[in-house]
């Protein structure tokens, strides 16, 4: 049955993990347009455990400078579209440094 599982072959693909996260344990690190689309549909703009609403504001800021503002612009529409994220998604476009 082995010969037929899928898993190994994928944990092959995946490689090692390239990062520490916040608790220090091994971890992936994730393209600037994977955090921001992350960050866009799962905050809710307040303090959070790892961080601050200042921070995450800050992030998000830094992070739609690495992207395109058009890749920005329709992420947000995806967090406010499918996600119903209001907050994020109305401030976002503002606080593109490109804007």
């Amino acid at each position: 049955m082995a010969k037929f599982s899928i898993l190994s072959a994928m944990s092959r693909k995946a490689g090692q993990p390239n990062t520490v996260n916040f608790e220090g344990g091994r971890a992936f690190s994730q393209t600037a347009k994977l955090e921001l689309v992350s960050i866009l549909i799962t905050t809710f703009l307040g303090d959070e455990f790892y961080r601050t609403e200042k921070q995450t504001t800050a992030r998000i800021r830094e992070l739609m400078g690495k992207v395109e503002p058009e890749f920005s612009a329709k992420a947000a529409l995806y967090a406010r579209n499918e996600h119903g994220m209001r907050s994020v998604s109305t401030s976002s476009p503002a606080k593109s440094p490109r804007a």
